[in-house]
């Protein structure tokens, strides 16, 4: 995958282009980006579980220097190391979150594309207010 968003970008837009009797490029765009944002987002959520995760990890080993001295010892380290794997609420929410995201962006696109001519002429899809992208993350 792409290292930036600006070439994800490339890459999905790439994937949908839209179909000639568009007429409103503009706005389709717009809902195709919305919809890469969201992808992007969920392709990189796990990158902070896994530095969490590494990070409390490397913590547990660098305390077990000594040889293990019994079962409460043993016990403490083997809690630790699932304790470092334990998953975050905010990580949960955050997948659910990008998972009604995609699917509300996904249906919005294929309405704005698909559906009738009304929907496309009368009452364009508002964009969903979201943080920007920039190519950095």
């Amino acid at each position: 995958m792409p290292k930036t968003f600006k070439e994800f970008w490339e890459f999905f837009s790439r994937a949908f282009v839209p179909p000639k009797e568009v007429r409103e490029l503009d706005q389709d765009r717009m809902l195709l980006r919305q919809l890469a944002e969201t992808v992007w987002a969920r392709l990189h959520g796990y990158d902070r579980q896994v530095r969490q995760e590494s990070e409390r990890l490397d913590a547990a080993f660098q305390k077990a220097t000594e040889p293990v001295e019994g079962f409460k010892e043993l016990w403490r380290r083997t809690y630790a190391i699932k304790a470092a794997f334990r998953i975050e609420s905010w990580f949960t929410d955050a997948l659910s979150k990008l998972e009604t995201d995609l699917n509300q962006d996904a249906v919005q696109l294929v309405k704005w594309r698909y559906g009738p001519a009304v929907y496309r002429e009368v009452c364009p899809p508002p964009p969903r207010h979201r943080r920007t992208v920039t190519s950095d993350e």
